[in-house]
């Protein structure tokens, strides 16, 4: 027998690759305990049998004997119900009697106590001797009118001592149909059947010893009935305690993935920040080195590119103007002769040109060559693209040159003098775009604080 003093093993759930306990395994234990516990149970049922008389075996003749007294037992008790409740139906009526006459009883004393004669008769032969008293004419007229009024006094007392003599003669008629009732429990047929069934627990019993010699000795029995009920109670903390553990242990396991998804998530969203804050300090500082960089920087690139440019071209046009056509032609028909025999002369592509000067006319069309090169003026899509860009108008000849240098250096000098307040109002700009910008990711990481309170 397990003593339960001793310190329970702990139970070892057992578990998967991973951490997660082993369903299959829990399952296999908890079969085998209810098998353990089924066995106990049917040798807990087989112990009992044996104690309540059933371990015979059925077709000796002590189990049949049995049967029968058991059967008959069985109508006995059956008689027995339908006496008991005749008898529970006499029993609370004479209850009911009883306390009816003790009532009864009670309202007599008091109408005794409140008489100084037990009956009529008394007060009958005291009425009398009063009576006699007065006309003996002995007594003063006082003392006689005082007679008289206690003589009235006691004849109307004389009907409330009638109405004790009829009290008493209902409390004794209650009493005698008490009697009766009780004399009527002690019926011969309800006691025979008391007797019976006496005879056959008795017969019952003896088979039940006869039984305990057979099978074992009651003692043992019980013995062995406390033995198995101490093993069946250890089966099902065992199967408690395991059920119990393999719960902690899924809970534990949840618990676990549940931490480690969350430790990932975090460091997933910690390196994203990290990532953003990068890219977000990144970009300031390249919004920063960019406003830092001097302004109009580009326009006065190009302004310088664009003097540069129109001014040789106006001093180029001046050396043009002292040659003649006729040289003109005669330089030209000399490149022409240089060119070597069977090559091709390939002029200078003009669409990539802007040719300033005045429309074509109708009639001009044999103007000459000298002509043509001295009102032309030819301006490449850069420079152009640079003046328009600018807001200067591009020059129609070659005697337009000078307005347009002055213009560009009119917006060179105007963009040199304004370009360092230009540079500290864009990193002005810079900074409170960056502020901006910080601000609202500050109201983004704040909202589902909020959210989540």
């Amino acid at each position: 027998m397990a003593d339960d003093t001793q310190p329970k093993p702990e139970v070892v759930i057992a578990r998967l690759p991973g951490g997660k306990p082993d369903k299959e395994a829990h399952h296999r234990e908890m079969d085998r305990i209810k098998s353990e516990i089924d066995k106990a149970q049917a040798k807990m049922t087989a112990v009992r049998a044996a104690l309540s008389g059933e371990g015979l075996p059925s077709d000796s003749p002590a189990a049949k004997r049995r049967t029968e007294l058991r059967s008959e037992l069985d109508k006995l008790r059956a008689q027995q119900s339908g006496h008991k409740g005749a008898r529970s139906k006499v029993f609370n009526e004479i209850k009911s009697l009883q306390d009816e006459i003790a009532t009864k009883v009670k309202a007599l004393q008091a109408t005794k106590s409140r008489s100084a004669f037990k009956s009529p008769a008394e007060l009958d032969a005291h009425v009398r001797e009063l009576e006699a008293q007065v006309e003996s004419g002995s007594l003063k007229i006082v003392e006689e009118r005082k007679l008289l009024n206690e003589i009235s006094a006691l004849k109307k007392t004389r009907k409330g001592l009638d109405q004790i003599g009829a009290q008493q003669n209902g409390i004794d008629a209650l009493r005698a149909k008490v009697e009766a009732l009780r004399v009527s429990l002690d019926d011969p047929e309800s006691q025979a059947v008391s007797r019976r069934y006496d005879e056959i627990k008795g017969e019952l019993d003896q088979i039940s010893k006869e039984q305990e010699r057979i099978v074992g000795s009651r003692s043992k029995l019980l013995d062995q009935r406390t033995a198995i009920s101490k093993q069946l109670d250890a089966l099902y903390q065992e199967r408690r305690a395991r059920q119990a553990a393999y719960q902690n242990e899924q809970d534990r396991h949840f618990a676990r993935m549940t931490a480690e998804r969350e430790r990932r998530n975090a460091q997933i969203k910690a390196e994203r920040e990290a990532a953003e804050i990068a890219r977000q300090e990144q970009e300031e500082e390249q919004l920063r080195e960019e406003a830092a960089l001097p302004a109009f920087a580009k326009e006065i690139e190009d302004c310088d590119a664009l003097i540069n440019y129109f001014s040789s071209e106006s001093r180029t046009d001046d050396k043009a103007e002292s040659a003649s056509a006729a040289g003109t032609d005669a330089a030209s028909s000399s490149v022409e002769a240089s060119v070597p025999e069977g090559a091709v002369v390939v002029r200078r592509d003009e669409d990539n040109y802007f040719v300033a000067g005045g429309g074509k006319k109708k009639g001009n069309k044999k103007k000459s060559r000298a002509e043509r090169d001295t009102n032309a003026l030819n301006v490449p899509f850069g420079m152009l693209s640079a003046l328009m860009s600018l807001s200067i108008p591009p020059p129609t000849n070659h005697a337009d040159l000078p307005r347009v240098v002055d213009n560009i250096k009119l917006k060179r000098e105007y963009f040199v003098s304004n370009q360092e307040r230009a540079t500290q109002e864009n990193i002005q700009r810079a900074e409170e775009k960056i502020a901006a910008q910080r601000a609202a990711r500050g109201a983004d990481q704040e909202q589902p604080k909020e959210e989540s309170t």
